[in-house]
């Protein structure tokens, strides 16, 4: 066997392991919103027992405000993103209920507006189908020449 025939085994079972393993596509997000939110609640902590010193208050503060929009942010999508999920697949549900009516019916009033035609003439490879002029098909798009 060689090192080719083997790299190539050990990526079909490491596949087979994915495949069978549910996998989390969110996980970077979850490490990243955590990491946010408990650095934030971190540096709250310290600042209520540490003095900050008076050369760096401003610093801090403009920092601290940008870290407490970051995990507000996280926050605010994990929460609303479920809750809006569910009325917005609610929604899409019944629209595309009405959708499938709607379609249900046009299909129904068509068929029975004009019946259900077979039609009268069979073509063959080769052949093209031509209006009867005396029947009053295509009349109108004759030209003269």
């Amino acid at each position: 066997m060689t090192i080719w025939e083997w790299l190539d085994r050990v990526g079909e079972r490491r596949a087979r392991v994915m495949i069978d393993r549910p996998a989390n596509v969110r996980l970077l997000a979850n490490v990243i919103g955590c990491s946010l939110v408990f650095g934030f609640l971190g540096a709250i902590m310290v600042l209520v027992w540490l003095p900050v010193p008076e050369a760096n208050k401003d610093l801090l503060t403009y920092m601290l405000g940008q870290l407490s929009g970051f995990a507000g942010g996280v926050v605010a999508y994990h929460y609303t993103m479920t809750a809006g999920a569910r009325e917005l697949d609610a929604k899409r549900a019944e629209t595309n209920g009405k959708a499938i009516d709607g379609l249900k019916s046009a299909i129904e009033g068509i068929t029975a507006a004009t019946g259900n035609h077979t039609p009268d003439v069979t073509l063959q490879p080769g052949e093209t189908a031509q209006a009867d002029p005396a029947a009053g098909g295509g009349a109108d798009r004759q030209t003269k020449g």
